[in-house]
């Protein structure tokens, strides 16, 4: 189980060399990514009908940004000019990054914004903008289904298997009084 406090940017299909930097501890973003998703859709009205024409698009990944501090005195002498230099590499490449967070998610794109803003030469404030490109499955397992989504499964299945023995039973119904109206 990979630990929820590491977060790795690492090169896929660089050619040369392959970089990775594991942002861990105090190199960690402020604050988790969020992840936007959104559906994307075509809505037509046509003349007349009361209601629209919808067509699912498909899902499309919002950027991911991320905003921390690099610290020599948390780091280590050196550590902040390594992690500045290995990201400007990075998004400077322009190769694609797998960034993985933990168990919880994978994403593959691109860095395609990365600001240093030193403070002083052992201090450095940072922002990364991460472009997804591919919606990865979380690496994490699904979640079982709670009880009441089990029951409310159960409650749709019986309901289904009630209307369907109502129409056999009214198309029945149907057959013998179009045969008994043939029989006068």
């Amino acid at each position: 189980m990979a630990d929820p406090a590491v977060m790795v940017l690492e090169q896929i299909d660089a050619g040369g060399e392959r970089l990775s930097v594991v942002l861990s501890g105090s190199s960690m973003p402020n604050k988790g990514p969020s992840a936007a998703t959104t559906q994307r859709e075509g809505t037509t009205y046509l003349p007349g009908a009361a209601e629209p024409i919808v067509q699912i698009l498909g899902p499309e990944l919002g950027p991911i940004v991320l905003a921390g501090q690099f610290n020599d005195s948390l780091l280590g002498e050196g550590g902040t000019a390594a992690l500045v230099g290995a990201l400007h590499k990075m998004t400077l490449a322009g190769v694609p990054v797998v960034l993985t967070w933990g168990d919880f998610w994978e994403r593959r794109g691109l860095i395609t914004d990365f600001t240093p803003s030193p403070l002083n030469e052992d201090l450095v404030d940072w922002q990364l903008t991460f472009k997804p490109h591919t919606l990865e499955d979380p690496i994490v397992t699904r979640p079982k289904p709670r009880k009441s989504e089990s029951a409310a499964a159960s409650a749709d299945k019986s309901s289904r298997q009630a209307n369907a023995e109502s129409a056999k039973l009214k198309a029945t119904q149907s057959n013998v009084r179009t045969s008994t109206l043939g029989a006068m």
